[in-house]
């Protein structure tokens, strides 16, 4: 069996998600969710930091430490890890004769099986093959019926919680956090940053921990920018927890494992020669930490020394593009007045997402004009360009510092084109 032919054959979620199927696998496989220990990751913003802190952190400090992540960057296989291994095809093909009768089952009762609940089937098994010490399991979609929380966690992570998939969370930050609030189970730790009272009352927890940048003040991540400090007080919180737990976890082990830190699309340099950085922000708050990071020399920011800067623009129609149009047009505002910023609108790119289905991003006309709806009495107006996402990269100056944002989904083109 090809896995990726068959895996490509199904679409990402469903707008009436529940965790029905993923639970029947489940049971029919064992129960393999509950064979090992997990931390649940949700939130809108920075879970993949917090992610990818904890799992650099606890696999320094000796633990055989699964990872279940997205999306993915360039190959399906990079969804699902266990220390410095991803999972292989031939692990998928020996976990899909299990699974993939059962899957037929669900369809033919006219069941609608998704990529994510087949691709999270797969991650639990391979957890509970290979007996894992403990996995981090990141949320799809920051919802209660997302199927990664058909797991048990003995920790839970709120991370930011902003705006983002609007069909099935809602318009304002209140209804989203209302959703993601309903992800905490009766006697679960939770560790948050949030001001979770604005989603209403909360669901039974033993414990609800309040994070803030200050506990963060003894230790350096490698990951860039202010909000970064938010992010590691959540893990430093989580080692705590997990030290009470009967996990042993010393600050050596923390400040080593830190330095150990592999964070893909996250303000990541891709080119040295020009100078190219990938971010993936895609709504309002993470395109307004993009801008503060490019606007601050803290932890030497490389591009804070550069006078002209490109900005390559691209994001999908699922996005909420009034927003972060409006969080984007307020940064540039800032940065004109001390340098030379060139913004390059794309359509972005053809892209097959994971899943099946076909990336859709706007129009570069449609990004230039909500940009300039919102860029208004701006003294220091910036070049705009209109491009294809291709044109763009191939044109990218050797004497500008070049940034690529807006979404995920170009980011292994902009890797095939630069190399």
């Amino acid at each position: 069996m090809n896995y990726l032919d068959y895996l490509t054959k199904f679409q990402m979620f469903t707008l009436n998600p529940t965790l029905a199927t993923v639970g029947f696998f489940m049971e029919k496989l064992g129960n393999p969710h509950k064979k090992f220990k997990s931390i649940y990751v949700t939130g809108t913003n920075g879970k993949g930091s917090v992610c990818e802190t904890l799992f650099a952190v606890l696999t320094n400090s000796g633990y055989k430490t699964g990872k279940f992540m997205s999306p993915v960057l360039l190959d399906l296989n990079e969804y699902i890890a266990i220390g410095d291994n991803y999972i292989n095809s031939e692990e998928i093909d020996e976990y899909l004769v299990d699974l993939k009768p059962l899957i037929e089952e669900k369809q033919n009762e006219g069941v609608f099986v998704t990529f994510w609940e087949v691709i999270t089937a797969l991650s639990i098994m391979h957890f509970a093959k290979h007996k894992v010490d403990i996995a981090i399991i990141e949320t799809g979609i920051e919802s209660p019926v997302d199927c990664t929380n058909i797991i048990d966690p003995i920790l839970t992570i709120i991370t930011k919680v902003d705006v983002d998939h609007e069909a099935l969370l809602g318009t304002t930050v209140e209804e989203n956090m209302r959703e993601v609030i309903k992800c905490i189970k009766p006697n679960v730790p939770v560790i948050t940053s949030n001001n979770l009272g604005r989603g209403g009352s909360l669901p039974p927890a033993l414990h609800l921990i309040k994070a803030t940048a200050k506990d963060a003040k003894n230790f350096k991540t490698p990951l860039k920018g202010k909000f970064q400090k938010e992010n590691l007080s959540l893990a430093l919180k989580c080692f705590e927890l997990l030290n009470q737990k009967g996990f042993n976890i010393s600050n050596e082990q923390i400040h080593e494992g830190l330095k150990k830190i592999k964070h893909r699309a996250r303000f990541e340099t891709i080119s040295k020669s020009p100078l190219v950085i990938f971010d993936g922000c895609h709504n309002a708050n993470a395109v307004e930490a993009f801008v503060e990071t490019l606007s601050t020399q803290e932890d030497g920011v490389i591009c804070s020394n550069s006078l002209k800067l490109s900005i390559i623009v691209a994001l999908l129609k699922d996005k909420d593009l009034n927003s972060f149009m409006n969080a984007f047009a307020k940064g540039i505002k800032k940065i004109t007045k001390s340098k030379k910023v060139k913004i390059i609108f794309t359509s972005g790119t053809s892209v097959l997402q994971q899943g099946g289905s076909l990336g859709v991003f706007h129009s570069s006309n449609k990004l230039n004009e909500a940009y300039s709806k919102h860029s208004k009495n701006n003294e220091y107006n910036p070049q705009l360009i209109e491009s294809s996402f291709e044109d763009a990269l191939k044109n990218i100056k050797n004497n500008e510092t070049t940034f690529i944002i807006g979404s995920f989904k170009t980011y292994k083109k902009a890797m095939e084109i630069l190399s």
